[in-house]
């Protein structure tokens, strides 16, 4: 048996998993910007066309427009920026990839997270949750 090709195997499958966790990280990072983008404009009706049908059996679109609505007490969304780091898991073959977020917006600063699920080749939002306490945010 060759003891170094067991090693070198493991080694090459992280290093595979890394950068296609990466990659899906940097995709779905993209989505994010454009979720924002929208939440800066209130598009509120691109933003339901990024959310995942799965996820809308969960959460009817009305409970989502009334979080849009409180989130419009809080003003306008001024800036917003991604923390380091990203959490990517595969689970029944969807891959799963969460973002953390600081915005500001008028009257306070939100933590906020982001999770797309990834079905055939596109991100969905599957999770957005916010809070001012970042220790509130699931984890």
């Amino acid at each position: 048996m060759n003891y170094f090709s067991t090693p070198l195997f493991l080694i090459s499958l992280l290093l595979t998993f890394g950068i296609s966790g990466c990659k899906s990280a940097n995709e779905a990072e993209k989505h994010a910007d454009q979720f924002y983008e929208y939440l800066k404009d209130q598009n509120y009706e691109s933003i339901y066309e990024m959310l995942d049908a799965e996820a809308l059996k969960e959460s009817p679109i009305e409970l989502i427009e009334g979080v849009f609505e409180q989130k419009e007490e809080y003003g306008k969304l001024n800036w917003f920026e991604k923390k380091v780091g990203f959490n990517n898991k595969t689970a029944n073959g969807l891959t799963f990839v969460t973002l953390n977020y600081t915005c500001t917006y008028d009257k306070l600063t939100l933590h906020e997270r982001l999770i797309f699920v990834k079905r055939k080749e596109s991100f969905k939002i599957y999770s957005y949750e916010f809070n001012e306490d970042e220790t509130e945010l699931k984890n």
